[in-house]
């Protein structure tokens, strides 16, 4: 037997070897007696993840596994002991199985809340979870809702640290819902309002010493007690039991009686004749036996002609409403009773404004009347017959005087047909916007020069200043209506391409002003910005001419003397080195390695980002051509597809290497 020779390095690999084939050995050991991956949540814990973590979640040294949960699990803890909520209300034999409602090992796609766990907690799924059995009895327009919006993270994969899925939440009704008193009252929202919406108030009655009855029954309570009111209910609750002194009627109520009908009814209160149970309010018994006295203290004596009426033909016993039978008609209202022949025009106007009280003819509108109209007779209409205006009726149909047309625009056709609109909106005279440029006189006659810029927005400058009118509007079309001396503008003409060929081909802004004046297309207002073009001009490009990337040629049909650039990509210009190594969808996106727009030499390429081939220490220092070389027949540097083996660029050793 040789002596063993602790020089020879064959003796120390052997060694190393063996230890190495031990360690993977136990490894694969270990990793056998796993049930599976954890949960992602769980996965996240290092103390969980690591290979003696099992301890912390099954427990060991007297502490079950449950005890083990918990540890983490405060909030389920204490809910346990409190017997609350979902946790402190599950039955026995489930309360404290944790793993049965949240079993692990399943893969960190595995969702530790999911359907079974609601299966157990007895809800087929979770849209069928009764809430009642954690103390909310849910119901009405909350029954609509979606989980997630309350429980917002209900159904996030991971939670943050101090985040829960539906522990946590509070039933008061502010924390969810803007509580629209703005103070703390001495009641909860369910003393007032049920779940299904929050303007019933189904629980609440209203106090006995006013109950609602007949005309003050209502749905809503803002109607009596508005916000920001002495009787507002936020107030009201602020008091506690120092209630206001009762309303009376007109607190509430606009009174319809005037002053000497007050008077004459000897301080009588609104009581004596009106019943708040009665829906309309009224006491037909009291109504009827009103006395000629009562009837002169409402504002209508009865006398004159009035004097000889009976009382059925102005309150007829046939209409069942109050309101219908005694309307409370004034004396100089005499449309109430008689009928109009002018039909609703003069609803707003007295007949005593036209006519005597004595007889309805002849009237007593004139001339000096019609001034105060809204047409006063004034230049050509003063010229006009009345039934120019005022045309004879369809039979059956009253002559028309009050809504005639009285504003230019609603018996002249516009000649600008709606070209002025916009400008005039606002800007009007009594009697119509044509009044504001032509007078009553003639439409041809206008009182000041027409401002162009003013009515058109396009002011006349320049060379739009020497242009005659009929450049830009021809001739009118014949038979035109209305009348016109010049034809039309190109419609919304505000842009300079509305009329002129746009040379650049949508290309640039369409505001030519921000290059070109209104003198000449030929000068430039300022120095032409390249950036509006999408490509800015920097490093060698600025130094470049024009015509090295726009090329000259004879003006076109818009007057263009350059043509357009071939693009913006790099390669639109320039010709690609790499042989189309590195193209996508047929573009090489030059840029994405060579970000200097002065030299491609400064690179900004970074081997170990931009391929899947790391530099170690030992091809970090090559030169790059040690690697990529032109390819067979071609001058191009090969730079992908490499293979990234060794064995692609050193060959495989002899007798075949490689381990068994």
């Amino acid at each position: 037997m040789r002596p063993v020779d602790l020089r020879d390095p064959r003796l120390w690999l052997s060694l190393f070897s063996g230890l190495g084939v031990i360690w993977l050995a136990g490894r694969d050991l270990r990793g056998a007696r796993s049930p599976g991956r954890l949960a992602a949540p769980h996965q996240a814990l290092p103390e969980l993840a690591a290979a003696d973590g099992c301890s912390a979640c099954h427990g060991g040294d007297g502490i079950d596994m449950t005890a083990a949960c918990l540890e983490c699990h405060g909030e389920i803890d204490r809910q346990l002991g409190a017997q609350e909520g979902l946790h402190g209300s599950l039955r026995e034999g489930v309360v404290r199985a944790c793993a049965l409602c949240h079993s692990d090992h399943h893969g960190e796609e595995f969702a530790l809340v999911g359907d079974r766990s609601f299966i157990i907690a007895g809800a087929p799924t979770p849209d069928d979870f009764f809430h009642g059995f954690v103390g909310f009895e849910m119901g009405g327009a909350h029954q609509e809702l979606d989980c997630e919006e309350c429980h917002v993270h209900a159904w996030e994969p991971e939670l943050e640290e101090g985040e829960h899925r539906f522990i946590g939440l509070s039933q008061d009704c502010a924390t969810c819902h803007e509580d629209p008193h703005g103070v703390p009252l001495d009641r909860d929202c369910a003393a007032c309002h049920g779940q299904e919406a929050f303007d019933r108030l189904d629980p609440f009655e209203h106090d006995a010493a006013f109950p609602l009855e007949g005309a003050h029954r209502t749905d809503s309570c803002l109607v009596c007690h508005p916000k920001e009111q002495e009787h507002a209910i936020e107030v009201l609750a602020a008091r506690g039991g120092d209630p206001l002194s009762p309303r009376g009627c007109v607190d509430c109520h606009d009174d319809p009686h005037s002053s000497t009908f007050h008077a004459g009814l000897a301080g009588k209160d609104c009581a004596a004749c009106h019943d708040a149970r009665d829906e309309d309010f009224g006491d037909r018994q009291v109504a009827e036996s009103l006395s000629v006295r009562d009837h002169a203290a409402s504002g209508f004596a009865l006398d004159g002609p009035h004097g000889e009426v009976s009382c059925e033909r102005c309150h007829p016993a046939e209409e069942e409403s109050f309101e219908l039978r005694f309307p409370g008609r004034a004396a100089d209202d005499c449309a109430s009773c008689h009928d109009s022949p002018h039909g609703e025009q003069f609803e707003e106007r007295s007949c005593l404004d036209c006519h005597l009280s004595t007889a309805f003819e002849p009237h007593t509108f004139d001339v000096e009347s019609h001034a105060q109209a809204a047409l006063p007779l004034e230049g050509a209409h003063a010229e006009l017959q009345c039934a120019a205006c005022h045309g004879d009726p369809a039979p059956g149909q009253p002559r028309t005087f009050a809504g005639t047309p009285s504003r230019c625009e609603q018996c002249h056709a516009d000649a600008h047909q709606g070209r002025f609109d916009a400008r005039l909106e606002g800007a009007s005279t009594p009697a119509g916007t044509c009044a504001v440029c032509h007078g009553a006189q003639s439409f041809k006659i206008l009182p000041q020069p027409f401002d162009h810029g003013l009515w058109t927005g396009l002011p006349l400058r320049d060379a739009h200043a020497l242009a005659a009118c009929s450049v830009c509007h021809g001739s009118a079309r014949p038979h035109e209506e209305p009348q016109r001396s010049f034809g039309f503008a190109p419609r919304n003409a505000q842009s300079c391409i509305d009329c002129h060929a746009d040379p650049h081909r949508g290309r640039l802004s369409e505001d030519c002003s921000s290059c070109h004046g209104e003198a000449s297309w030929r000068f430039l207002e300022a120095s032409f910005d390249h950036a509006l073009t999408g490509f800015r001009l920097s490093a060698s490009h600025a130094l470049a001419e024009c015509s090295d990337c726009h090329a000259p040629q004879p003006a076109d049909a818009t007057g263009r003397t350059f043509a357009p650039a071939l693009g913006t990509r790099c390669a639109d210009c320039h010709d690609d080195p790499h042989g189309a190594q590195f193209a996508r969808e047929g573009v090489t996106e030059c840029t994405r390695c060579h970000q200097s727009s002065v030299s491609f030499s400064e690179l900004t390429f970074d081997h170990d980002r931009d391929t899947r081939f790391a530099l170690d220490a030992a091809h970090a220092p090559l030169d790059c051509s040690a690697c990529h070389r032109p390819g067979a027949n071609t001058d191009v540097v090969r730079y992908r597809p490499l293979g990234i083996e060794c064995a692609d660029c050193h060959g495989k050793p002899a007798g075949g290497g490689g381990r068994k």
